[in-house]
């Protein structure tokens, strides 16, 4: 058994011994810092019962609460729905999702009451053992300085419609993405485009594209561009273009993108290296950054894009060199699958991609290794599906967002809300199709900033639906955010 096994088996077992005498366990990410240190578990002093498809909460009087976080002993839960209990003896419905596993943080609008009763839908043969429950009434967590990053498709933003000024009274940062491209010798370029039908010059795409977000951002928005590295063919190799680029023709590519970034007047520059192969990569790329740094004016950010795994895997990179850029945004989604398919849970994507950095914080104790300053992630949302066999098919919300309402995120219609096949690139038609809907986003927000993460980034923009549509989910970010004032 490896060190960080036997951690992991004490705070289960801890978890385990607390729940046979009544009391919840504070399961705190960050517990040194407090983020739910201030806030009592109303279950230390109620009646908890607890069947395979039953968990009730009898408080001693009324409970006014916001959130309640579910343990599982397994991964067996199919569905779960809360009822509170109305002065008349009435269950009320208020919450349903899908899956709990080892750690479930559910986020909502308060509710008062002396009963809670949690109803489960266990998985065909399956039984249910929930280890605990906690309920908190959480407020005044949010931090002014909490980053929403919202990547947005140069070439699917060519209208002013196709962006809406009431996102971005969440959205406080934009990623502009796509048409602009370095290459091995770190020459800056436009990529052409089709849209619309008309094959479209790429400086007027990324133009076009940049004045429409700046005519509908709030003051204050932080704009940058992603300039991706790729060859002059479309070829994306991104060891071969990135590392040359870093190292043997950096100085060149520095002139070119502080150049590009004082001509355009934006607010920074981000890389998306999602996949260097050795700390060797890393450290180039993270050198590279900090010469970026001292390149620009002060007030320019860098920032870039990694796999959750890239950040908790011990000994992938020295991360230490993550003091070159201001912040990172962490991809916790579409790689991070459970055992039945799903991408982006909340286990999997909120809790397991956070805790795992935190444990990796106490397994190093500050070695050249550890991350230690959750507050620089922006923990990524998709606004998009895979398929659970992960066949090549990213389904954007928008296109399914009524038939999964506001507690949906699994989709297993062969067509979408407009009648169109979902089929993959090769023509197959999907299987079951995992999406985080309007209750997962807003879970996951509420998640993020009650546990001191320093933001959270979505990928990508287009992907909603309007504001005024009741399920959009960038409004459920901000439903999230004004709950957490």
């Amino acid at each position: 058994m490896t060190i960080k096994a036997k951690i992991l088996t004490i705070v289960i077992v801890v978890a385990i011994l607390a729940v046979g005498v009544g009391v919840g366990v504070h399961y705190t990410l960050t517990d040194t810092e407090g983020y739910l240190g201030d806030h009592v578990d109303l279950t230390a002093n109620a009646r908890v019962t607890k069947t395979s498809e039953t968990v009730t909460v009898k408080f001693d009087a009324e409970q006014t609460f916001n959130t309640v976080v579910l343990k599982e002993r397994d991964n067996n839960v199919e569905q779960f729905e809360m009822y509170y209990q109305d002065q008349e003896g009435n269950e009320v419905f208020f919450y349903r999702q899908d899956l709990i596993g080892p750690y479930r943080y559910c986020a909502f609008d308060s509710v008062t009451t002396d009963k809670l009763v949690v109803k489960i839908t266990p998985m065909a043969g399956k039984s249910v053992k929930i280890k605990d429950v906690e309920v908190f009434d959480i407020h005044g967590s949010y931090d002014d300085d909490f980053r929403v990053t919202a990547y947005v498709v140069a070439p699917y933003v060519q209208k002013i419609e196709s962006l809406h000024p009431e996102h971005f009274e969440v959205i406080n940062h934009v990623n502009l993405i796509t048409c602009t491209y370095f290459d091995e010798y770190g020459n800056l370029y436009f990529n052409d485009f089709t849209v619309d039908g008309v094959l479209k010059d790429g400086q007027e795409i990324f133009e076009t594209a940049l004045a429409n977000v700046r005519a509908v951002a709030k003051p204050g928005t932080t704009i940058v561009c992603t300039i991706l590295g790729q060859d002059l063919k479309g070829n994306r190799y991104p060891n071969e273009i990135h590392d040359p680029a870093f190292t043997t023709y950096k100085d060149n590519l520095l002139k070119n993108a502080t150049a590009f970034c004082e001509k355009y007047d934006l607010d920074g520059l981000s890389f998306d290296y999602e996949y260097p192969t050795n700390p060797t990569e890393y450290k180039h790329l993270f050198d590279f950054c900090g010469a970026l740094q001292e390149a620009m004016p002060p007030q320019k950010v860098v920032t870039v894009a990694l796999c959750s795994w890239a950040i908790y895997k011990i000994g992938l990179f020295d991360h230490s060199g993550l003091d070159n850029v201001d912040w990172v945004e962490v991809m916790n989604y579409d790689e991070t699958y459970e055992e039945h398919g799903y991408h982006s849970t909340f286990a999997e994507s909120a809790y397991r991609g956070i805790r795992e950095m935190e444990n990796l914080n106490a397994l190093t104790l500050n070695a050249p290794y550890s991350y230690t300053d959750v507050s620089k992630i922006n923990m990524g949302i998709p606004f998009y599906s895979r398929p659970i066999d992960t066949a090549l098919f990213w389904g954007d919300y928008n296109a399914v967002a009524h038939s999964l309402g506001k507690f949906g995120n699994i989709y297993d219609a062969k067509v979408d809300d407009y009648g169109n096949p979902l089929v993959d690139v090769d023509g197959n038609e999907v299987k079951r199709l995992y999406y985080n809907g309007w209750q997962m986003v807003y879970d996951k927000t509420a998640f993020a900033i009650d546990h001191g993460v320093g933001g959270l980034m979505v990928w990508h923009y287009t992907c909603d639906v309007p504001p005024e549509d009741d399920l959009s989910l960038w409004m459920a970010m901000k439903a999230a955010i004004d709950a957490r004032k």
